[in-house]
């Protein structure tokens, strides 16, 4: 197992190697053969919130049992926020009053996270290729275009910073509709000013760890 370090403050992501692999220079390799489905997200096995009586009107309709199960939401001890992938929207609700809103994101968000001082929520966007940065309280949305053919997202400790990567094991980790896949290209982004830096990090990356002050990341490969 190789690991890759990398600086997630400006103009750093030069990024000095912990122990360098050849096979990162195949910037444009195909997926291996035996690359499988684990490791993405189930769905969730927590009670939908849909039947709570509180929703308000957002406009957008009623919310489906089926949104709520389809992907795991991002919980906090004051929000849990759920993407909806088929309508372009991320779900709300307010512990512990339950109060459900709704607010439009990028197309097809698939994989949500939240900061925790609960005061953001972020949506990975598949559709679309950029991610949503949402405020939890006014639930505005701001988008940030990133790379193509990412399918993975990990949010710093501290909620200042994603970095979006392609995962092969993940759910169709291993295709594309945009022909060749960089399988070590990222996308980093610094949510507090809305900036998008281009990245390079090991081949085949599968996770993102970071220091506890989030000014730096680790890829696991």
């Amino acid at each position: 197992m190789n690991f890759r370090i990398f600086y997630t403050i400006p103009f750093l992501f030069a990024c000095s190697e912990m122990a360098y692999s050849e096979k990162a220079s195949s910037d444009m390799a195909m997926a291996p053969e035996d690359a499988s489905d684990e490791g993405y997200y189930e769905p969730s096995s927590e009670p939908s919130s849909s039947d709570a009586g509180n929703e308000a009107d957002d406009g957008l309709g009623s919310e489906n049992e089926s949104d709520f199960m389809s992907l795991r939401p991002a919980t906090t001890n004051v929000y849990v926020f759920v993407a909806n992938p088929e309508r372009n929207t991320v779900t709300r609700i307010k512990v512990p009053e339950l109060e459900v809103l709704t607010a439009e994101v990028g197309v097809e968000p698939l994989l949500v996270e939240t900061s925790s001082d609960y005061t953001r929520a972020v949506t990975f966007n598949n559709g679309s290729d950029d991610i949503s940065i949402i405020d939890s309280e006014t639930l505005s949305v701001s988008d940030v275009s990133i790379r193509s053919n990412l399918n993975q997202m990990k949010m710093s400790p501290d909620g200042k910073w994603v970095v979006c990567y392609h995962d092969v094991l993940a759910e169709n980790g291993g295709s594309s509709s945009g022909g060749a896949i960089s399988f070590n290209a990222i996308s980093i982004v610094d949510l507090e000013n809305e900036e998008h830096h281009e990245a390079m990090a090991g081949a085949y990356p599968h996770d993102v760890q970071y220091t506890a002050d989030g000014m730096m990341g680790c890829d696991r490969r």
